[in-house]
């Protein structure tokens, strides 16, 4: 029996399960085929609805780059909310959906869709109206394998933003968010949405010593929202607390398992293509700072800042958010200007 299972790890094909895949020719063909993918989801998605003067907006419009994770109760938003789709639509609405992310990443999303269910049904505040019915979709330009295109799913506590051009795709910024981050009534009692997010945080700070934990750890007020919110100024210029640079291996094991847990919302390819970016160097540059409790508890902050993408996770009173995102490539950013400029269509 050994033997035979020795045979067969032998002959499985080699993986990488660091920064790479077994060759860039790979990752390419695979990410030139979740786009035909996506594009033909958002296509049969699209061709749904008689009706498109509500889902279907200019890509060139403001709105875009507008995001708030405010209920719709505070914050009204545009396109086509769950609520008045037919049953069709929301089937391939969530086709779409799965098409760009993992199984994780899908199940977090609708993870904080059902949570509006449950805070109407034990918590109901009518005014804010949470229920997963008012969850909007839409696209940014007609979905095309040749012209730049996107869309968004918004609603409390989530904002999916995606944008697509040439052969690439960005997936940012990206919201997550919980209330309660656990849940402790009712026959839902003890579900976190976020609770891998949360217990990572946690491992890699017990795992710094006492001197990095001084330099990790810094001396503020936690918080009440990420300091990236769509109502801040702030955009995070300075490097606060340890870089991994001064982090020995299995303490850097443990930051890019956060990184990971971030990157892998998305399906393989796109998190892979992301991934496939981060050497030893960039790597190092990463630096990682902790604001409040160091013990369990429902007051804390960390913050992973590189020079390519930030991501916050905050607790607030058994209140969590998080953000991903892209310091040069939200909502397409450079690489969507470089295309633009390039295009002879756009000239």
């Amino acid at each position: 029996m050994k033997s035979l299972f020795l045979c067969l790890a032998l002959s499985l094909p080699a993986v990488s399960w660091g920064h790479g895949v077994p060759n860039d020719s790979i990752l390419k063909s695979e990410q030139t085929q979740l786009r035909k993918d996506v594009l033909n989801e958002a296509s049969a998605l699209l061709g749904l609805f008689e009706d498109k003067s509500q889902i279907l907006k200019a890509f060139e419009s403001k709105e875009r780059s507008a995001w708030t994770n405010l209920p719709v109760g505070i914050v009204p938003r545009g396109g086509v909310s769950i609520g008045a789709m037919n049953e069709i639509q929301r089937i391939q609405l969530h086709r779409l959906l799965s098409s760009v992310l993992s199984a994780q990443g899908y199940l977090k999303t609708t993870g904080v869709m059902h949570l509006d269910n449950i805070l109407e049904r034990y918590f109901n505040i009518p005014r804010l109206k949470w229920s997963h019915k008012a969850y909007y979709f839409t696209f940014w330009g007609q979905p095309d394998a040749e012209k730049a295109w996107g869309f968004k799913l918004e609603g409390h506590h989530l904002s999916l933003n995606f944008t697509f051009h040439d052969l690439q795709i960005h997936a940012q910024p990206m919201f997550l968010g919980s209330d309660p981050a656990e849940i402790r009534e009712s026959e839902y009692a003890g579900w976190r949405v976020f609770g891998e997010e949360e217990d990572l945080g946690f491992r890699l700070l017990a795992s710094l010593n006492n001197q990095q934990q001084q330099q990790a750890i810094l001396e503020r007020e936690v918080p009440e929202d990420i300091l990236t919110n769509p109502n801040s100024s702030q955009r995070l210029s300075e490097y606060w607390g340890l870089a991994a640079k001064s982090m020995n291996a299995r303490q850097r094991y443990h930051l890019m398992a956060i990184v990971n847990e971030y990157l892998n919302n998305l399906e393989a390819p796109l998190a892979e293509a992301i991934r496939s970016q981060l050497d030893e160097k960039a790597i190092d540059a990463i630096h990682f700072a902790w604001i409040g409790a160091t013990a369990r508890g429902d007051r804390y902050y960390y913050l992973i800042h590189s020079p390519r993408f930030i991501i916050e996770f905050d607790n607030h009173d058994n209140h969590v958010h998080t953000i991903w995102r892209d310091k040069a490539n939200d909502f397409g950013g450079d690489a969507l200007k470089a295309h633009l400029q390039h295009s002879e269509h756009h000239q």
